[in-house]
């Protein structure tokens, strides 16, 4: 959570550039750039006062881009202040041809094999395409009324 969230405070979209630098870090290291496990004190205090953890081994413009990101001032977190697309870490990146897309992703995830695939999706799809009342989800606010047909 952000700084201003776990203080209780009024917040912006900032909250949201917050929550992606600490999955980029994650993504990045591995790691959380702030304290993490059940001791939920120690978490408050590592986001609220720590400086990120963020090592020194991952290149100059993603150790900048993760600091700008994780201010402890949500005005000033980039994204809110400055716009991220002009961060020298995204300079590779042609955004109106992104956005058009009209050049492929530069990473697509593959399955280790269709094996895997099958242990997964076809109880799922099972599960709609022949819903009954042993496999509705417990406490569903909304219950499409074909679905107990």
């Amino acid at each position: 959570m952000a700084p201003e969230m776990l203080l209780d405070r009024d917040y912006t979209a900032a909250v949201d550039w917050w929550s992606f630098g600490v999955t980029l870090c994650k993504m990045a290291t591995g790691k959380s750039p702030f304290q993490t496990g059940c001791d939920l004190p120690k978490v408050k205090k590592s986001i609220l006062k720590d400086q990120p953890n963020i090592p020194g081994w991952i290149s100059s413009e993603l150790r900048n881009l993760l600091r700008k990101l994780l201010k402890k001032k949500p005005h000033k977190r980039l994204g809110i202040n400055g716009s991220i697309r002009q961060h020298p870490f995204y300079a590779s990146i042609d955004w109106e041809e992104l956005e058009s897309m009209r050049i492929p992703s530069p990473f697509q995830p593959e399955p280790e094999s269709s094996e895997d695939l099958n242990k997964v999706t076809p109880s799922f799809m099972e599960v709609l395409q022949n819903p009954s009342e042993d496999n509705l989800i417990q406490g569903l606010s909304y219950i499409n009324p074909s679905w107990k047909e």
